[in-house]
């Protein structure tokens, strides 16, 4: 989908919500969960979930990592790496590790990005003049 930096257990899918298929209420996953249709309420995985090219869902995701072909409306708080396709549309807020978001992918909502200033900055000393870099 973005190329060959996709987490490796998004090649093993432990649950599939179908194209012709429409899920209202929570699911609850340990495993990898795709969605191929439309689903309405909660996504709460301790895996990776991915969004895939043509569904719809309107609901607060959270995940490990999180692949996005398709429409998402709602709050998305990942752990690790979020990964919008070109195909992408996102409606809410991000929390999220890593984001890679691909040419034409379209976001509207604000994006926190959890751990990265520590990361980003650790081991350098802080400016002369007090200002964060």
């Amino acid at each position: 989908m973005l190329g060959n930096k996709r987490p490796p257990s998004l090649d093993k899918v432990d649950t599939i919500i179908g194209k012709e298929t429409n899920f209202q209420g929570k699911i609850v996953a340990n495993g990898t969960l795709r969605v191929d249709g439309r689903l309405e309420g909660e996504i709460a995985s301790q895996g990776d979930v991915v969004i895939g090219e043509g569904a719809r869902v309107v609901a607060q995701v959270q995940a490990r990592n999180l692949l996005i072909a398709g429409e998402i409306k709602g709050n998305v708080k990942a752990a690790g790496r979020v990964e919008m396709a070109s195909t992408a549309k996102v409606e809410g807020d991000l929390q999220v590790g890593i984001l890679v978001v691909e040419d034409g992918a379209v976001f509207l909502g604000a994006c926190t990005m959890t751990g990265s200033r520590e990361k980003g900055n650790a081991g350098r000393p802080a400016p002369a003049d007090g200002r964060s870099s």
